[in-house]
């Protein structure tokens, strides 16, 4: 982010890793807040994704055509997964099973893999124009981010991408990844 500039995209130690050339933007992370409307509008959260909320918002705000900003505040500081290593075995698992349940409920609620519709927004779509991104909302010019370069670019990459032009080499689901040939279909009209 830069220095001064009231609205930045979210890094997340989670999301960046370097030793796989793998960079996001703009995930939430521990703290996130939203409007309430944003809530109502999906019809408050779904229990079936006990690890979703963000998920949820995040999907509905690219269905919606809404920003995802973050004002730019000092970093967060926050234990890297240090809770989840000091479980016991069988508590570990139960938090597994959870996660795995989120992956699945988004998977059947909405008809994409988690990963692959986070990855292509948010290592790819939100990252490429994440500079005309935020000159447009530093300038207070919400109006003036043309959706042909983020929302649309991120429906096309969503129609568009397989396992043949995928360059997310880093992909955790990329040995069993579905996508292997386009799919108009899967795509919401908007």
């Amino acid at each position: 982010m830069r220095a001064g500039a009231q609205f930045g995209l979210a890094r997340d130690p989670w999301n960046d890793w370097a030793p796989d050339v793998r960079f996001m933007t703009g995930r939430f992370s521990v703290a996130a807040s939203f409007p309430r409307s944003t809530w109502e509008a999906l019809g408050g959260f779904d229990t079936g994704m006990p690890y979703g909320f963000d998920v949820q918002i995040q999907h509905h705000c690219l269905t919606e055509r809404q920003w995802m900003l973050f004002v730019n505040t000092p970093p967060l500081i926050h234990l890297v997964s240090s809770d989840t290593r000091t479980l016991d075995p069988e508590s570990r698992e139960r938090f597994w099973a959870k996660v795995r349940e989120t992956y699945e409920a988004f998977e059947q609620r909405y008809g994409w893999q988690l990963e692959h519709f986070l990855n292509l927004y948010f290592s790819e779509s939100a990252f490429i124009h994440q500079d005309e991104i935020l000159r447009a909302a530093n300038a207070l010019r919400f109006d003036e981010i043309d959706f042909v370069f983020v929302f649309d670019d991120f429906q096309r990459r969503l129609r568009e991408r397989t396992l043949a032009n995928c360059e997310l080499t880093w992909c955790r689901t990329r040995p069993t990844c579905p996508y292997t040939d386009p799919a108009p279909e899967r795509i919401e009209s908007t």
